[in-house]
This record gives structure tokens, C-alpha cells and sequence, in this order.
């Protein structure tokens, strides 16, 4: 294998991404990075996690192929459903307060909490310490 065509394979993967940003910004939705690309924890074949501010979003998603999960993956007090589109391999997080999800996930990220709660978790126990920590921390900029 080229070394060069892992770079063209993350390179086109790139420019869709940005082009469906850029799609979701034409039709009026704020698109957000967060989950372990935002948080610098990814790994080669990691999915593309962003968030937006509940709205009129249904229909937008559908267009753009994604489905709605069941059960939402990601239980938060803001995150009220999770949208999945394989072909784009992103998550959607739907959440009623984008500003303070956002602040609450700057202090995350500057505390390196979920890094840090993460090794030294149990592998069963990780999701539910996830949890806890978003949820400290989107109460704590709540105030």
C-alpha cells in the first residue's frame, strides 16, 4: 500500500466533512464539534461527533441521510436525541442549550476530566462516568 493513500482517504474525508458543515451552515444550523475529535482522542478510523441547538432540525437530517438511534447514545441533561449517518460516519447530538453544552465542554477539555476518569474507570463503569462528568460540568456552568 502507497503511504500516500491513507493521506488522499483522510484528506476526502476531510473535505466531505467540511462540506457538510458547510451544507448545515447554508441552511441555518450551527454544526459543532465534540466526542474524540474535539476532545483530541481519536484514533485513525474514529466517527465524526457534532452537536447543534434543538430546532427544526428533523427534516434536514432525514435529507441528509441520518437516523434517528433509539435510546440516543449519548445521556446527558442537555442531549435530547442522538442522529446517526453511516455513510457520513457521524453523530448528531441534538441538545437544548448549545451555549452551555459548549462552555461545559471547554472545561472538560481544559480539566482533561474524561481522560483522567477514563483510566481509571472499569471498562463497564466508563459510559456511566461519561455521563457524570457531563453532567457536573453542564450543571456547574448552569450555576
Amino acid at each position: 500500500m502507497n503511504p500516500l493513500d491513507h493521506f488522499d482517504a483522510v484528506n476526502q474525508e476531510l473535505v466531505t466533512i467540511r462540506r457538510f458543515v458547510e451544507v448545515g451552515k447554508n441552511r441555518g444550523f450551527m454544526l459543532y464539534l465534540t466526542g474524540s475529535r474535539f476532545f483530541g482522542t481519536a484514533k485513525r478510523h474514529s466517527d465524526w461527533d457534532f452537536m447543534l441547538q434543538s430546532g427544526d432540525h428533523e427534516k434536514w437530517l432525514e435529507e441528509m441521510g441520518f437516523q434517528r438511534e433509539e435510546g440516543g447514545k449519548y445521556p446527558d441533561l442537555l442531549t435530547t436525541e442522538v442522529w446517526w449517518c453511516g455513510e457520513l460516519r457521524v453523530h448528531m447530538q441534538v441538545v437544548k442549550d448549545v451555549v452551555v453544552k459548549l462552555h461545559a465542554q471547554a472545561a472538560i477539555k481544559k480539566t482533561n476530566a474524561l481522560a483522567i476518569a477514563e483510566s481509571h474507570a472499569h471498562a463497564g463503569d466508563r459510559r456511566i462516568m461519561r455521563r457524570l462528568i457531563w453532567d457536573l460540568a453542564i450543571e456547574a456552568v448552569r450555576g
